[in-house]
């Protein structure tokens, strides 16, 4: 499964994406848990309302994953939200 550069999904998508819709925090707790963020893009996974976390409790965390997001051509709307074109509703096949 591979989010493309440039774009986010929400956790709810990913947990959907895996066949477990309604796990969104479980999706949370498996971003949070890569231990190799930029191998394995967990950056562009956000929460529904805004970035979400990045990088465990790390307070660095949020504006480190604002910032990857930006250098990929992803940037948040007003109010912190992801939307159109960047946000993806449904995972790409593959």
């Amino acid at each position: 499964m591979r989010i493309p550069r440039g774009r986010v999904v929400t956790y709810g998508t990913l947990a959907r994406g895996v066949g477990r819709p309604g796990a969104a925090r479980a999706a949370g707790a498996a971003c949070r848990s890569n231990p190799v963020g930029l191998l394995i893009p967990c950056h562009r996974v956000v929460a529904s309302g805004g970035p979400g976390g990045y990088s465990g409790s790390d307070p660095a965390g949020i504006p480190l994953k604002l910032s990857l997001l930006e250098i990929e051509g992803a940037s948040p709307g007003p109010g912190g939200r992801f939307g159109p074109p960047f946000l993806l509703g449904e995972l790409p096949a593959g």
